[in-house]
């Protein structure tokens, strides 16, 4: 019985792997279907389209993690593009490639190229994409815990963005503004900031970074001591999260509104509000365990006593390629600026929340090993199997051949549906 047991588990194992392979197998085939069409438009002398579809490939080696190859097709992209004068499509693409580096913490590399993006996206009065550059310049410095040229990179983001009217990208840049202030400790200026960050958002209908800029409002009341103050901004987190779907920031909100109130010596409240962020967050697969291990305790010294910040994706993911051009001759549509996410703190984050990376899919977790054959021959001495199987063993291995059948069958869907890649820029 329990080989046949860790027959199935292998069988749906193997099913699991073999869906997978089918979505990196085709995430690949398109990301050579863009570099073909590349190569038709150079044939057409069509260098500016070139350029874009050069660009989309390296965007979707990007989202597959491969760096390697999304540099190789960027840097074809930018020579091409230049080469047509498209000076829009150039920032764009050395913007991607900035990307590339600041995934990988090279963030000297990478400046380097936000600053190229900034050339030629100014050289194309592209302010929009500026804004974007300027913003991930100010990411790099500020990873590298130099506030100075942060701030500074931070407000030519604002600058060039309002002139573009991207007031996401403004709200955005006026909380990673603010979080300079903040790990300064100077926490006047960072809710000033941060309440720009509010308005910007609200204007651009942005709802979970508004819900993460009171989060940090609550917290500028929060570390000085003002618990009353906080707790209204932290309730308006809660409130605009929740609007947005943004649970993670609810649970850190509610989490922070607990602090307050144990801060107030009213432990009935902390509970209360720590019973909410456990119920939110492990349904967002946080960890919880310090949180629970306070409510058992309410009454001794806490775990953990620093407040939650409330966490977005803080990587600038680049601005999408303008899509693939459909026909000869023409070029792409311009695509959409993604935004940059708020440069929240590591430090202060404690255990909530998932860990802020790039727009990169993270890897899956290792499945567990099925067992060595000296281990299932040891099995077979408990019970010899029949040769029709146990009960109700051949209906779990019909069961794992239909489940194998329907991933399959929902790769071919997923590769079928896949829209045009773009680095987007997550909030």
């Amino acid at each position: 019985m329990k080989i046949k047991i860790n027959l199935i588990g292998r069988s749906i194992l193997t099913a699991v792997m073999l869906f997978f392979v089918f979505i990196e197998a085709s995430c690949a085939q398109d990301c050579t279907d863009y570099a073909r069409e590349a190569e038709n438009y150079l044939n057409a002398n069509d260098s500016g389209s070139a350029g874009v579809l050069y660009d989309n490939a390296g965007i979707c080696y990007y989202n597959a993690g491969d760096c390697d190859n999304a540099l190789e097709y960027f840097e074809k992209s930018t020579v091409y593009s230049l080469k047509a004068e498209d000076y829009a499509q150039a920032g764009v693409t050395y913007d991607n490639m900035g990307m590339c580096y600041y995934a990988r913490e090279n963030y000297e590399r990478a400046l380097l190229y936000f600053n190229k993006s900034i050339e030629y996206s100014l050289k194309a009065n592209d302010s929009k994409m500026a804004g974007v550059a300027f913003d991930n310049m100010g990411l790099c410095y500020y990873h590298k815990k130099d506030y100075v040229p942060a701030l500074m990179y931070f407000n030519k983001s604002i600058e060039y963005s309002l002139k573009a009217g991207d007031y996401k990208m403004a709200g955005v840049a006026y909380d990673d503004s603010g979080m300079c202030f903040f790990n300064k400790g100077e926490y006047d200026k960072a809710a000033g900031y941060f309440n720009k960050s509010v308005e910007y958002s609200l204007k651009a209908d942005e709802y979970k970074l508004a819900g993460v800029a009171y989060n940090n409002i609550g917290l500028c009341y929060y570390y000085p001591e003002d618990y009353n103050t906080s707790l209204l901004y932290f309730e308006k987190a809660v409130q605009y999260s929740l609007k947005a779907g943004d649970y993670i920031t609810v649970g850190a909100a509610y989490e922070n509104t607990g602090l307050s109130y144990y801060n107030k010596d009213n432990c009935s409240g902390a509970v209360k509000y720590w019973n909410l962020a456990v119920e939110v967050l492990k349904k967002e697969n946080a960890n919880v365990s310090y949180i629970e291990q306070n409510i058992k305790n309410c009454n001794a010294p806490l775990n953990q006593t620093h407040a939650v910040v409330a966490e977005t994706s803080e990587a600038a993911g680049a601005v999408g390629a303008r899509e693939a051009a459909g026909t000869s001759g023409t070029t792409g549509t311009a695509g959409t600026t993604g935004t940059a996410g708020t440069a929240g703190t590591e430090e202060a984050a404690g255990n909530v929340g998932p860990e802020r990376v790039t727009v990169t899919a993270g890897t899956a977790v290792n499945a567990g090993t099925a067992g060595t054959a000296e281990n299932e021959t040891h099995l077979t001495s408990e019970k010899p199997a029949s040769s029709g199987g146990e009960p109700g063993e051949n209906n779990l291995l019909i069961w794992a051949a239909v489940l194998a059948a329907v991933l399959i069958i929902a790769a071919f869907m997923y590769k079928r549906s896949r829209p045009v890649y773009g680095l987007q820029k997550k909030v």
